[in-house]
């Protein structure tokens, strides 16, 4: 699509403004592929391990660490059910956004009211890194997730409805919905460049685009 080509473009060029004088280079040891996987290695790690325990201070760290002040996330979506498409998106998010949204999910998440999110499962595919200077480089991910996201018992059963002696409805005769099942593949180029104590990485401007295959479940 238009959107992935002229986005993905301004990438080696944010990267080129982030490599430096080539004096500065010089003092500096290149930016490594091996340097640049392992990062996003670890990555993977990480989001696994914030979205089981759920601790949203810790979900609220990572995210001020790893991602860079003024960096920019833009993403289009396509949903998909039953391999039709109900639809399409296109947002652009700074580092605040993700953090609004964050506190949002969490306390969706943290509810024990509310919908709990299961069977989760994020990966991180790396497909190409190429250094630019000793700041910065380009690289082009696949990211796949799936996760459930399910109702509590006593809620599915009200949405059920309720028999005139009191007692629920069974909930596959009455069509309630459980649940979701939501599968994503995300087709990524991001930026990864130094933090500005030179001693860690972070990840600056990304853009995905993403399908979503969405199924409910009754």
């Amino acid at each position: 699509m238009p959107i992935r080509t002229s986005l993905a473009s301004a990438l080696p060029l944010a990267a080129l403004l982030l490599a430096g004088p080539a004096a500065a280079q010089d003092q500096m040891q290149m930016l490594g592929e091996d340097q640049v996987r392992d990062f996003l290695s670890g990555l993977s790690e990480d989001v696994r391990q914030a979205v089981e325990t759920r601790d949203a201070q810790q979900i609220r760290q990572w995210t001020q660490e790893t991602i860079a002040d003024g960096a920019v996330f833009m993403v289009s979506s396509e949903v998909y059910r039953d391999d039709e498409r109900t639809a399409f998106s296109v947002a652009n998010l700074d580092k605040e956004d993700l953090l609004a949204l964050q506190g949002f999910g969490l306390s969706s998440m943290m509810d024990q009211g509310g919908p709990q999110l299961q069977d989760v499962s994020w990966e991180i595919e790396v497909e190409e890194v190429r250094p630019i200077g000793p700041n910065a480089a380009t690289v082009a991910t696949r990211i796949t997730e799936s996760a459930t996201i399910a109702a509590p018992d006593g809620q599915a059963m009200a949405q059920a409805g309720e028999t005139q002696a009191g007692q629920a409805q069974d909930v596959q005769a009455t069509g309630a919905i459980r649940g979701a099942r939501f599968e994503s593949t995300s087709d990524c180029h991001h930026l990864i460049q130094r933090a500005p104590d030179g001693e860690r990485l972070q990840i600056g401007m990304t853009t995905c685009q993403s399908r979503i295959d969405m199924m409910l479940r009754q």
